[in-house]
């Protein structure tokens, strides 16, 4: 993903916690904090339907729709928990490259 975007969405999900608008994104959150998840993993879940419904805006030029919005929160953690474990996937996949980068490198004379 494009590292502004990315940033982007995180501001974007901050600001809707932040002014409880819609007041199902605060709550969510709260559920998912609740549950044991960290914070930045509770805003990538939050974005992600946010990013669905921008997408379909900008492609589709769909009006923002409040109640897809409301039920693919209500979807999570179950809709999340895929995308979690191929994130934890390539996190560990990423970790043992750089290790073995790093043993290759240090190695040599």
């Amino acid at each position: 993903m494009n590292i502004r975007l990315h940033l982007a969405m995180h501001e974007v999900v901050a600001k809707q916690v932040a002014d409880d608008e819609p007041s199902e994104v605060y709550e969510t959150a709260g559920r998912r904090l609740d549950a044991g998840y960290d914070r930045h993993e509770v805003l990538h879940m939050l974005a992600r339907p946010m990013a669905s419904l921008i997408h379909a805006t900008l492609t589709y030029h769909q009006p923002y729709d409040h109640a897809r919005h409301v039920a693919a929160l209500g979807a999570l953690p179950a809709s999340w928990e895929p995308q979690r474990a191929q994130r934890k996937l390539e996190s560990a996949h990423r970790h043992r490259s750089r290790a073995s980068r790093r043993r290759r490198s240090s190695s040599r004379p």
